[in-house]
């Protein structure tokens, strides 16, 4: 399992390293102002979405410790806004959508498998009787 993790959070810090500033990327790199307006649209049309994931995305690069003990509804809430984004996403022609399409369907398969690969922790009870040896009573020389 240690194997598949570390590749997993290398592979997730190449990928994730350009969509970290996602909802910048959408409305600075459209170089006309149609393509700036449909941009401004998007974001303005899925900001909760686009907040609630830049926000988790954001945690993963700052802190990882608080990354991994995300409570389940902010996981949650994390993977419903990727949904509702590649929902959107994918109803655009545009090959910017497209490439930021698979971005989020990447950024949440490799997250989901980070939650899901957290070791659950179970309370053990180590506790127990050593057993008692009487010492010998005679001693032969």
């Amino acid at each position: 399992m240690k194997k598949l993790f570390a590749p997993a959070l290398l592979i997730a810090g190449l990928v994730l390293g350009t969509s970290s500033s996602f909802a910048n990327e959408i409305v600075s790199e459209n170089n006309n102002d149609h393509d700036r307006e449909k941009a401004a649209a998007f974001y303005k049309k899925n900001k909760e979405e686009i907040q609630n994931y830049k926000s988790v995305v954001s945690t993963f690069f700052s802190s990882n410790g608080q990354f991994q003990n995300l409570t389940d509804e902010q996981q949650n809430e994390f993977i419903n806004s990727a949904e509702s984004l590649k929902q959107e996403l994918s109803q655009k022609d545009d090959y910017r959508a497209k490439r930021f399409l698979k971005k989020v369907d990447l950024t949440e398969n490799i997250f989901r498998f980070v939650w899901e690969s957290k070791p659950e922790y179970v309370e053990m009870d180590f506790s127990f009787e050593a057993p008692v040896i009487a010492p010998e009573t005679e001693v032969i020389l």
